[in-house]
């Protein structure tokens, strides 16, 4: 594995959360403009998840663990 590996987080959809909360965490842990987590919310409840950001590894499960502690349903593997 080389040290410019990407990763990508995937947030899922799930009934608990509603939109305003993961815009707003999407905005807090993924440095998402208000259009940018607006276009994910949505796309993440229609398709049922969406790749919310890709960055190197350290700073993906970062992110992902920030978005799980906040209760939402995150995941990260290597980008495709």
């Amino acid at each position: 594995m080389s040290s410019g590996d990407r990763w990508q987080v995937v947030l899922h959809n799930d009934d608990v959360n509603v939109f305003c909360v993961v815009q707003h965490l999407l905005r807090k842990a993924c440095g998402h403009d208000a259009e940018q987590a607006q276009r994910q919310t949505l796309a993440i409840h229609e398709s049922g998840s969406a790749v919310v950001g890709t960055y190197d590894r350290k700073t993906a499960e970062e992110v992902t663990f920030r978005l799980m502690r906040s209760g939402l349903h995150a995941t990260f593997g290597r980008a495709r």
